[in-house]
């Protein structure tokens, strides 16, 4: 994670977030959070359903910049899994960081609380507590939610920001705000 700039990589994902309508109707800070909360549940919902990445595909084909069938691929081997939620989890920080202009590229202070012996949801509590107290500035919640999440990732042995590049590879491929709402 510390070799990429990661508010070039905010910017981008939030350029994309707009071209893809998601800021069409100006959502609030609170809905956006709400949205890395979601993520990060259906991180869960994966984890308990064993949905994990196809770990061979994905280093086999690591090196390739282009996919033959990619999109099939992309549904078969990675979406809905534990590594494509959490990477939406991160894409939702970055997004909402570089709308909000937070300098992500600051190493904090931060004192981890998600650990390899806690449980799978134990840790998904840990990231969301902090990402929704009022205590703490929205810069705060944003810098401290990707540090857990990359050190969660980590705890998982996910190369994160490859599924981040992977999604937005997918994601390229997909219809106006994805088909939703919002």
């Amino acid at each position: 994670m510390k070799n990429k700039d990661l508010n070039k990589l905010a910017k981008e994902v939030h350029e994309n977030a707009v071209k893809n309508g998601f800021w069409d109707d100006n959502p609030s800070t609170k809905h956006c959070l709400m949205m890395v909360v979601t993520e990060l549940s259906e991180a869960v919902e994966a984890d308990r359903k064993g949905k994990r990445c196809n770990i061979k595909w994905l280093e086999e084909t690591k090196q390739e910049d282009d996919f033959l069938n990619f999109e099939d691929y992309f549904t078969g081997c990675i979406k809905d899994t534990v590594e494509d939620e959490l990477a939406d989890a991160y894409t939702r920080l970055l997004d909402l960081a570089g709308k909000e202009e937070v300098d992500l590229n600051i190493d904090g202070c931060y004192q981890g609380s998600v650990f390899v012996e806690n449980t799978f949801t134990e840790n998904v509590y840990e990231i969301i507590k902090d990402l929704v107290n009022s205590k703490y500035s929205l810069e705060e919640k944003v810098r401290y939610a990707k540090f857990q999440v990359e050190a969660f990732a980590e705890i998982l042995n996910i190369d994160l920001l490859h599924h981040v590049e992977l999604k937005m590879k997918y994601n390229q491929t997909r219809e106006y705000k994805h088909g939703k709402r919002y």
